[in-house]
């Protein structure tokens, strides 16, 4: 009996992935900067606060001063807030429920994966593949056309296999700690560098201290 595991981004069956699926993942340009990522992936949040958009942009430095104290264990006046609870409207008049982050934290997130791109890497196995948040030629991929491979890939692994296993990993998200991301072994800091060569002045540098 052969089983395909179908979580709701990510399709691992054990036998070989759809072939097809290579070709939708689109990107953008080249993003040069963690602002850059940020005012880039700003409009397709399901919260885009206007007031977080314009303390990053104007307020770079500031912010990553801020950050820099708040990871600093002899700093114990500073520390990242707690996210609000806030309703992102929806087509038709409908809203869903979701969590915002403060500038500061918004910021040390984007910062984060910008800093570590070349460790999401792209599907590197015959047997699995994954769809979604990476970057490739410097631009995170399109997340349309990742998941209309995703879903295409889907339709495929159907008809291939008999069971399958569905899950939703948005119930994980608040239970990350933030200083756990800096110490996850794959964002060890030596690593990420000597893969990209590119100077690593992020708040990243930070958390791995």
């Amino acid at each position: 009996m052969k089983v395909a595991v179908r979580p709701r981004m990510l399709a691992t069956p054990f036998g070989r992935a759809p072939s097809k699926s290579k070709s939708v993942l689109a990107s953008s340009p080249a993003i040069p900067s963690t602002v850059a990522f940020y005012l880039d992936d700003f409009g397709r949040t399901l919260f885009p606060l206007q007031t977080n958009r314009e303390l990053i942009r104007s307020g770079e430095h500031h912010v990553k001063e801020y950050v820099k104290k708040c990871l600093d264990p002899a700093e114990l006046a500073y520390a990242f807030l707690a996210q609000r609870r806030v309703y992102a409207a929806k087509p038709g008049g409908y809203l869903r429920r979701t969590v915002k982050l403060d500038p500061i934290a918004e910021y040390y997130i984007y910062d984060l994966i910008f800093q570590n791109r070349s460790l999401f890497r792209k599907p590197h196995s015959p047997g699995r593949n994954h769809y979604g948040y990476r970057f490739e030629h410097g631009a995170p991929i399109a997340s349309t056309a990742a998941y209309k491979g995703f879903k295409g890939a889907l339709s495929e692994y159907s008809n291939r296999y008999k069971y399958s296993m569905g899950f939703d990993i948005a119930a994980y998200f608040n239970g990350v700690y933030h200083h756990d991301l800096g110490r996850v072994d794959g964002f060890n800091k030596h690593n990420a560098a000597s893969k990209t060569g590119e100077s690593r002045e992020g708040c990243y540098g930070f958390v791995a201290a």
